[in-house]
């Protein structure tokens, strides 16, 4: 074999060691998965407390106001960050005797939402209501958001109509998890 050929030869060779070694180099990536678990209780809750409604003397000529604060709790725990949307519905005020107050007479204005665990951006957003017997958007968190536990506190308003009766007047306010964000 002469010069040349050995040369030729031991070229060749280290192609074939480079091809193999370069299919080796091909497999430069790997996967790697990671479970994400969820930390909260898998479940959307929520809840209504009302707070401080004063009382007021009733009066045979004008309105009077009673107001007080409503504090709602929400707490998302599915971790999906589909939003939500959460609904706010009232009965009449009724008392011992016939004498009523209409719902519409009571409105709800927000006062402050915050995040005491979650995402705060983009924060949910709480809104304003005349009360009604059928339920309406009262805090609502987009889509890809919600995830965590958020209070919305509203300043709740009572206008008691003039020449009430006196009595202590009773509504249910009944909050709900609506069909989602819009």
């Amino acid at each position: 074999m002469n010069f040349k050929s050995k040369l030729v030869s031991v070229f060749g060779a280290g192609i074939i060691a480079l091809s193999m070694v370069g299919g080796v180099a091909a497999n430069n990536q790997a996967q790697v998965n990671v479970q994400v678990n969820r930390d909260g209780s898998g479940t959307l809750t929520y809840s209504l407390q009302a707070r401080d409604f004063n009382g007021v003397n009733t009066s045979y000529d004008q309105n009077v106001t009673s107001q007080g604060t409503l504090e709602l709790t929400v707490k998302d725990g599915r971790f999906t960050q589909e939003g939500w949307t959460i609904t706010m519905s009232g009965t009449t005020f009724t008392s011992g005797t016939s004498a009523t107050i209409p719902i519409s007479n009571f409105s709800v204005t927000p006062e402050s939402v915050v995040a005491d665990k979650g995402q705060s951006n983009p924060m949910p957003a709480a809104k304003s209501l005349t009360m009604s017997t059928n339920p309406q958007t009262a805090l609502e968190a987009p889509r890809g958001s919600g995830s965590g536990e958020y209070k919305a506190t509203y300043r709740g308003s009572v206008s008691v109509p003039a020449n009430t009766p006196a009595g202590t007047y009773t509504t249910t306010i009944t909050v709900n998890h609506g069909a989602g964000p819009n």
